[in-house]
């Protein structure tokens, strides 16, 4: 199946038409996880921290504020749990490399992320080296094919 194809059977609202219960709860569960997350990267070792004393040690890990901190675990929980979500309802439309990890063409990943295909590749660009050998997703899914 082609990007068209795969992009023809994607809503573009494809999360407004989700449940909101689905959703929320997703959410909760991501929002657990990158607190938990923090926790072990701040090497907190309260037995039980309030969520105050949690950020409080981002603040002295990351240098920024409460806020920023408590900003990005939303962030962070909001992008996760549409990831996953996305990959629930629409991940058995998407090609697998050789490993069996699915492929995100930057027009997918524009649809899951709500974020334009230009900043899904400048971010590529940018972390490409992260991402180690990333190639082009209409090459990944011609090379899979042949």
């Amino acid at each position: 199946m082609d990007e068209k194809e795969i992009l023809n059977q994607i809503p573009l609202d494809w999360y407004d038409q989700l449940d909101m219960q689905e959703v929320k709860s997703e959410q909760e569960i991501s929002f657990n996880y990158a607190v938990k997350s923090l926790i072990e990267t701040t090497s907190l070792e309260k037995e039980n921290p309030s969520f105050d004393d949690i950020l409080e040690a981002g603040v002295k890990r990351f240098n920024l504020s409460k806020n920023e901190i408590h900003g990005n675990l939303i962030d962070f929980a909001m992008n996760d749990a549409s990831i996953k979500l996305f990959l629930r309802h629409y991940g058995h439309l998407l090609p697998k490399d050789e490993k069996g990890s699915l492929l995100f063409s930057p027009k997918i990943m524009s649809i899951v992320s709500g974020r334009s295909e230009e900043e899904i590749l400048r971010d590529i660009e940018k972390h490409g080296q992260e991402l180690g050998d990333f190639k082009p997703w209409p090459d990944q899914v011609s090379d899979l094919e042949n």
